[in-house]
């Protein structure tokens, strides 16, 4: 490779625009080359291309290319300058941000996380909104107890909205809670309700406000799903115990209802 050659070649590698070496026919002097064009090997260092790199922002892959040019200046300055470019380019899209590539794998792993996670917690929501019926069903026996222990005269409040309700004389809270206070009253994504029983004639009026004759003797408190926010149904009599069923528990004053089975 003669002088010109190694000058224009040093040019390239250092992001300079220089004509390129004039080229010559073959002669004895020359190492072979195909018939108009020269076969040039470019080789970018390690020292060469960081001093490329501050001078072009561009990026140079450290191998070796074969490149055949023509004889004119021209094609061998634009292929020069399109391997410039191209280094640049590709320096530029790698600073960008993801690839689709990328953003493909972080979305397929947010599809799994999801697919395991939510069946998981709508099936802990769900168990939670069953305690929680359960739950309320414990409160409606103790009050009812309470209520015909000390205000009822043995007889049990007919509605939930009774049963709330405080002693006229002493003042205070009622015997349940004002979350359980009406009929019917939604509490976790179910539906609370009571049924009350036969009145019982000639029973005095209750200390909280329930005229004679309308307190009863039995009563039948349900809870059902509203919206999906559990898969079973529950049941409870003065008997004080929680039934438990997939359908809508019968109202049953006495005993075990029909397709229940007792919570264990």
């Amino acid at each position: 490779m003669t002088g010109d050659a190694g000058a224009w070649l040093g040019g390239v590698a250092q992001g300079r625009r220089v004509p390129s070496p004039r080229l010559v026919r073959r002669s004895p002097g020359l190492s072979p080359c195909a018939a108009g064009s020269w076969r040039l090997w470019l080789s970018a260092g390690r020292r060469r291309r960081r001093r490329a790199l501050r001078e072009s922002s561009s990026r140079l892959d450290n191998r070796f290319i074969i490149v055949t040019l023509t004889m004119t200046e021209t094609t061998v300055s634009e292929v020069a300058w399109q391997l410039l470019e191209e280094g640049e380019e590709r320096t530029m899209r790698n600073t960008k941000g993801f690839t689709l590539i990328e953003l493909l794998i972080v979305v397929a792993i947010i599809g799994v996380i999801a697919a395991t996670a939510v069946p998981g917690l709508m099936r802990a929501r769900m168990a939670g909104n069953e305690a929680s019926a359960i739950g309320s069903l414990r409160a409606i026996n103790g009050a009812q107890s309470t209520y015909a222990a000390s205000c009822g005269s043995g007889f049990y409040a007919p509605s939930l909205v009774v049963l709330a309700a405080p002693p006229a004389a002493l003042g205070g809270d009622g015997f349940i809670g004002p979350d359980l206070g009406a009929d019917p009253s939604l509490k976790s994504s179910y539906s609370v309700a009571l049924t009350p029983g036969a009145a019982v004639a000639g029973a005095p009026a209750s200390c909280n406000g329930a005229a004679a004759g309308t307190v009863v003797s039995t009563y039948f408190a349900g809870a059902s799903p509203v919206g999906g926010g559990g898969s079973r149904f529950f049941g409870t009599n003065q008997g004080g115990t929680i039934f438990q069923s997939t359908a809508a528990v019968p109202a049953t004053q006495t005993g075990l209802p029909a397709g229940a089975t007792p919570i264990q």
